[in-house]
């Protein structure tokens, strides 16, 4: 089973605690999404899902391009990758974010 949930304590309305518990399935993510999803969830609990998801979305694009910064021939053959990353800061390189101008 490769599968882990994780409980997040929030506060909603009224002071209330709730507890948020999410599934997060090792067969369904890659590990920098997973890791994404932990780190997201503790860092906002109380955050709105749009927020979390943006938190989310830009801790996998980082992911990817350390990994490209460390491994640049891992950039070389084509990668599976949810687009959501990959164009996450729209006109700039994926391996070189901060390009020199020509």
């Amino acid at each position: 089973m490769s599968q882990i949930y994780a409980a997040i304590e929030s506060r909603h309305q009224e002071n209330r605690r709730d507890m948020d518990i999410r599934l997060i399935d090792f067969d369904r993510l890659e590990v920098y999404e997973a890791g994404a999803l932990l780190l997201t969830m503790l860092a906002y609990p109380d955050e709105s899902e749009e927020t979390r998801s943006q938190v989310h979305a830009s801790l996998c694009m980082h992911a990817l391009r350390t990994k490209c910064a460390m491994e640049p021939d891992w950039a070389i053959p084509p990668q599976p990758m949810k687009p959501i990353y990959a164009l996450r800061r729209l006109g700039a390189d994926f391996c070189n974010p901060h390009p020199s101008a020509a």
